[in-house]
């Protein structure tokens, strides 16, 4: 069997390629995303397949030694309550049960910020920052690192810039093109007030597609999931 298609059968079963690695010296990311990483396509909002999704790209770039496991959710802000929704998708209220469920965890990737730009949750950026500065608090004091010692990495990963919007976006985000400009700078301040933790920039390599204006292509995902495993590779060899 060629390597090409044993990676893409390692994909489909959703086991991280060469899964013979000693369990007890496997690392855990756990990605606290929205929509864009539960992997929605911007043409029809449904889902990506497995192995598409940035997060599955990310898993094969990492290798046996890391266990990715996603945590995307349609609709999901940093801190914002959305009534038009049945279901929690309150970032920092919904954090700690993902969080407990997963333990012990060696970093968190935050990806989320776009959400919280729609035009009913009046969010400047700067508020939207520090929605995320509440999520990195909350998860480096919850206790969910290998102990009590250790304080759990953090990677925020700012979205990309809305570059347009169509159809039903255009209401529900209005504003928002002007405000994902200033999200980057206010991010970065954000990360730089806490210990152990990251900053990566999206807009430095990818565009969110100018289908939907939110949501990334399937070359994005590719490019997203490589470029965050070489992050993540930096910032555990300490450089």
């Amino acid at each position: 069997m060629s390597d090409q298609s044993a990676r893409a059968r390692s994909l489909q079963s959703n086991v991280p390629p060469d899964a013979s690695a000693d369990p007890i010296n496997v690392k855990t990311v756990v990605v606290y995303g929205d929509s864009n990483t539960w992997a929605a396509n911007p043409t029809d909002s449904q889902r990506y397949p497995y192995e598409v999704r940035w997060t599955s790209v990310l898993q094969s770039e990492l290798g046996n030694s890391w266990r990715v496991i996603p945590e995307g959710l349609n609709g999901r802000t940093s801190q914002h309550d959305d009534p038009s929704s049945l279901y929690c998708r309150n970032g920092e209220k919904h954090l700690l049960p993902i969080l407990h469920s997963h333990k012990p965890i060696d970093l968190l990737v935050i990806y989320l910020g776009v959400n919280d730009l729609k035009k009913s949750f009046e969010s400047s950026p700067e508020n939207v920052a520090n929605g995320i500065s509440k999520i990195i608090h909350k998860a480096q004091t919850a206790f969910v690192g290998l102990n009590e010692e250790t304080l759990l990495k953090v990677l925020v990963i700012c979205p990309p810039e809305v570059p347009s919007l169509k159809d039903d976006y255009k209401e529900r985000f209005e504003g928002s093109i002007e405000k994902s400009r200033l999200l980057s700078p206010f991010f970065a301040k954000v990360v730089e007030g806490h210990k152990d933790c990251h900053f990566f920039d999206t807009k430095s390599v990818i565009e969110a597609s100018p289908i939907d204006g939110i949501h990334l292509s399937q070359e994005a995902h590719e490019i997203l999931g490589r470029t965050v495993a070489f992050r993540i590779k930096h910032i555990w060899n300490g450089v």
